[in-house]
């Protein structure tokens, strides 16, 4: 069995690309997977921000009833996520959706309601 000699140039590209390599981990990820925007919950009404929640310091689940010229929405707030447990819409569309993730929302339109979760969403994969 001969033995495998490495050049000049086969180790510098070695180099080079452990170099590349650690660079990619210690520098370029904690970029893109830094998580420092906290996650807010806002209630919308009329185009106009009317409530803020900030996920990051909730204790406890929290029920609030959001009145309107047109009705009322119950929202629960809870480590599970967010979600319309009772509205006076006639379709109740905007309680079949819970939202759990940064830039979800549940629109309920006859309330003129909109609430989303504010903040940067996690990334499920990347592809290289």
């Amino acid at each position: 069995m001969s033995k495998i000699k490495f050049t000049l140039g086969d180790k510098l590209i070695f180099a080079i690309l452990v170099a590349g390599s650690l660079f990619w981990i210690i520098v370029i990820n904690p970029i893109i997977f830094a998580d420092t925007e906290p996650q807010v919950v806002q209630l919308i009404q009329g185009g106009e921000v009317k409530a803020e929640y900030s996920l990051e310091t909730l204790m406890r689940e929290e029920q609030i009833r959001v009145e309107s010229e047109a009705g009322y929405n119950v929202i629960k707030i809870s480590e599970e996520g967010v979600s319309v447990i009772s509205a006076s819409c006639p379709d109740q569309l905007c309680m079949t959706t819970r939202i759990t993730h940064a830039n979800q929302s549940i629109v309920c339109l006859p309330n003129k309601l909109i609430i989303k979760i504010k903040g940067k969403a996690e990334v499920d994969e990347i592809v290289y």
